[in-house]
């Protein structure tokens, strides 16, 4: 490679982007370095984490029975059972009203209804 005449200064931008260059490899290194160790750190408290999650689990399994006692059973259902004809209770058909209505709230005394029961007061 050869240098031209008409760029004097060249050579001394070449040497300062180098150097340019140099300063930004070195604190590329120290931030790299700085990250590694903090890596290590993160390992390390993950480590010890990993190590008393164990203990708590072996310490839980400790607690507990030994055997788990089956849930207690459910009632059944209760189904709603088919009627049964001629048992259980009826409801009597109601006679139907053929009277007129009357205009005073009370049968007069001596009056019967007409199934032939004393009117009620």
């Amino acid at each position: 490679m050869t240098e031209r005449t008409d760029q004097p200064d060249s050579g001394e931008q070449l040497r300062s982007a180098i150097s340019h260059q140099g300063l930004l490899l070195g604190q590329h290194e120290t931030l790299i370095q700085t990250m590694v160790q903090q890596q290590t750190q993160v390992m390390q408290t993950m480590s010890t984490l990993t190590h008393e999650l164990q203990d708590m689990k072996a310490l839980l399994n400790l607690n507990q029975p030994t055997s788990v006692p089956p849930p207690a059973p459910r009632p059944p259902a209760v189904a709603a059972l088919p009627p049964v004809p001629g048992v259980g209770v009826s409801i009597p058909v109601p006679e139907p009203f053929s009277e007129p209505p009357t205009t005073s709230a009370t049968c007069p005394p001596g009056a019967s209804t007409s199934s032939g029961e004393p009117p009620l007061r």
